[in-house]
């Protein structure tokens, strides 16, 4: 199954309009970078499972990538993306400062993820099954 475009706007993910247009663009720069697509961790899918409330305020966004795409990231990931103010390299970890009050940050995959999708649309991390 493959998630549609605009997911995050199309769910409103966030509060704000123009933080759900980014992610939605940032879902689609590492597909046309890497061919892979990221997947939603941390408390955003977390939310998905309902591991957390609808109404919890995420301070953030995490994307999850393979070793091989995110080494692709590392070389391709533009320096200039509409939204974004900054962008910090790190070996495990590319933090996407926007000009909104979330960042975007997206992870070195390193360990198996138990992967399914919200709404059959947006891949995510399912931590309800990892135990």
């Amino acid at each position: 199954m493959q998630e549609n475009r605009n997911a995050f706007q199309r769910f409103r993910v966030f509060d704000s309009d123009p933080m759900n247009e980014l992610c939605d663009q940032v879902i689609s720069l590492v597909q046309e970078l890497t061919n892979e697509t990221p997947a939603v961790c941390g408390s955003v899918a977390k939310i998905f499972g309902g591991q957390l409330e609808e109404d919890y305020t995420p301070k953030d966004v995490d994307f999850v990538v393979s070793r091989w795409a995110f080494r692709q990231l590392l070389w391709k990931i533009p320096t200039e993306i509409t939204g974004v103010k900054m962008i910090e390299q790190n070996p495990n970890r590319i933090i996407l400062f926007t000009d909104y009050r979330h960042c975007i940050e997206i992870w070195n995959l390193s360990e198996p993820q138990h992967l399914t999708y919200y709404q059959n649309e947006i891949l995510y991390k399912d931590y309800g099954k990892e135990n």
